[in-house]
């Protein structure tokens, strides 16, 4: 007796199992009939959530924002240096070529495996330009200087044709009150032509 009964539970629970699987095939196919034009081809759309990516602090970065080479600007130091040379070098040469050209003698220098390798220890060498810490600074100068200094760093960075005045080979110059004239050797007698263009409106 308790045989049958329990033959009896088995046989009534696959029956339910049964129309439950039955049930959810009919819902599943009616689903699949409802999103499709073609009843051919059944298909379902199962749409998975997609999770959040965790925001860092590289979203916010601004890929526009790094230093580009024409925004370079010279030590302000080096800047004021130069231009407190060209006001004792250069006050009373008219030419802002020729003034430029003064500046570009320095750096030639600088440039020199005979010189000092910094623009202030070339300045300061004893005897050779007119510089002093103390020499005042007028506006029309520092922006010389700054142009300048501007022009030479753009040509060690490889470009050329920046305007440069006065060629590598000019070291020394001397001058008359009105203009300044620059050699390769010193007091060679043979001064620089003026051939290179300038960039500046004398």
């Amino acid at each position: 007796m308790r045989t049958q009964r329990n033959t009896l539970h088995i046989k009534s629970g696959a029956v339910i199992i049964t129309a439950i699987f039955a049930a959810a095939m009919i819902y599943v196919s009616a689903a699949c009939s409802d999103t499709n034009d073609d009843p051919a081809t059944p298909s379902c759309t199962v749409n998975v959530a997609k999770p959040e990516q965790p925001s860092t602090a590289l979203d916010h970065i601004n890929v526009c924002t790094f230093t580009t080479v024409s925004s370079w600007q010279p030590d302000p130091a080096d800047v004021e240096a130069c231009a407190k040379m060209l006001y004792r070098e250069c006050r009373g040469v008219e030419s802002t070529t020729e003034q430029a050209a003064t500046l570009w003698c320095v750096l030639n220098r600088v440039d020199s495996d005979a010189y000092p390798d910094t623009l202030i220890d070339v300045l300061r060498q004893p005897a050779q330009f007119a510089y002093d810490y103390d020499t005042p600074v007028c506006d029309e100068l520092r922006e010389l200087a700054e142009d300048v200094l501007t022009r030479h760093h753009r040509e060690q960075l490889g470009e050329e044709n920046v305007g440069r005045v006065l060629p590598r080979e000019y070291l020394y110059f001397v001058g008359d009150g009105q203009r300044n004239h620059f050699m390769r050797e010193w007091k060679s007698g043979e001064y620089w032509t003026w051939e290179l263009e300038s960039p500046y409106e004398d």
